[in-house]
């Protein structure tokens, strides 16, 4: 997964096809704070690095 994570950050919008969820999933993540988004105006914009320690986060738990 993280072979796919090339640019610095990425839309909520993509987050679904890079972690294998649904759009509605994606948006509970955020809004949670369970992968923290930087505010950029009125988007979201959500760093690699955050979507990196949510992987590591996911897999420490089920592994």
């Amino acid at each position: 997964m993280d072979s796919n994570l090339s640019k610095p950050a990425y839309s909520i919008a993509e987050l679904p096809d890079l972690l294998g969820i649904g759009h509605t999933s994606a948006y509970a993540l955020v809004r949670s704070g369970q992968i923290p988004s930087v505010r950029v105006g009125r988007r979201h914009v959500i760093p690699a690095a955050s979507i990196r320690a949510f992987l590591s986060r996911a897999s420490g738990q089920n592994g």
